[in-house]
């Protein structure tokens, strides 16, 4: 019977392992498949930081809306910069470091104060804006639409009313802002929370009209997109006008009835959805 003969291959038997091409081929191949898949890990991150912020706004517009239920429908104060922090801002928050976040407003309606609540996933606290002796920039992520406020005790008209001729109220009309939720029309169309961009973001107070923009950290690809005009419509200033850029980008927000959504910066800059006694037909005459 003849013997079966074997052949060794004298490259792989005599140790010699894998050659320099085909190292490179492989190292090639893994190259590939991380440029090919770290995008797509990237986004599904993002996806799931937006997903768990909208869920953040939703929670906090039930705590407006139980707050609201049990003060007689009359609105917070939008927690400005200026400290201390009043007993009724929405949040509290000056002095940086020292103040019992349970003395906020909605804190203390609900009992219980969850920082992580109000920190978006993705925001970037670096990037805040500092102000005041010694600097302080706002610890959270979410502000209080400033055209729903409160009538503070003795005060002529609500807070961030037009009272005075101040430049920064020119475009304003007096007694526009709503101090009770039964002045809100179209509430399912009105914010009242939104995350607001890292750029401007410095207090609690989220004034609609530019700069105060709305957050698009959630949605990078649109964040070159054209920049809009925007017009006014109030009673004072029917010519007025301001830029909202990257118009097309999105950000989240909650609405006055509860409910949160992924918008535009053009929809959230629009004044039908932050002037809450906007019609139709504009604010009414």
């Amino acid at each position: 019977m003849s013997a079966i003969v074997f052949r060794r291959n004298s490259d792989r038997a005599s140790g010699q392992g894998f050659t320099l091409v085909e190292l490179l081929v492989v190292i090639g191949i893994i190259a590939l498949l991380i440029s090919i898949l770290l995008p797509a890990l990237s986004k599904a991150r993002e996806s799931a930081n937006r997903v768990a912020c909208l869920s953040n706004m939703k929670q906090i517009g039930t705590m407006m809306v139980q707050y609201l239920a049990a003060n007689k429908g009359k609105f917070p104060r939008s927690a400005p910069f200026g400290g201390p922090s009043k007993e009724y801002d929405f949040v509290a928050w000056l002095p940086i470091g020292t103040v019992d976040p349970m003395t906020g407003a909605l804190a203390r309606e609900m009992g219980q104060f969850s920082a992580k609540v109000w920190i978006c996933p993705t925001d970037s606290f670096d990037a805040h804006r500092l102000f005041g002796t010694p600097p302080a920039a706002y610890p959270y992520s979410y502000v209080m639409n400033s055209r729903m406020n409160i009538r503070e005790p003795g005060a002529v008209a609500p807070f961030q009313d037009p009272f005075t001729t101040a430049a920064t109220f020119a475009n304003y009309d007096m007694f526009d802002v709503a101090t009770n939720v039964v002045e809100v029309r179209n509430g399912a169309e009105k914010i009242m929370f939104y995350e607001e961009d890292d750029s401007n973001i410095d207090d609690g107070n989220g004034a609609m009209r530019t700069p105060n923009l709305l957050a698009v950290r959630h949605d990078r690809g649109n964040q070159n997109t054209p920049s809009i005009t925007q017009q006014l419509c109030t009673k004072k200033a029917l010519g007025g006008s301001y830029v909202v850029p990257a118009a097309a980008a999105r950000g989240n927000a909650v609405f006055m009835d509860g409910h949160a959504d992924f918008i535009t910066r053009a929809y959230a800059h629009h004044p039908r959805h932050y002037e809450p006694k906007w019609e139709l037909t504009g604010i009414p005459q």
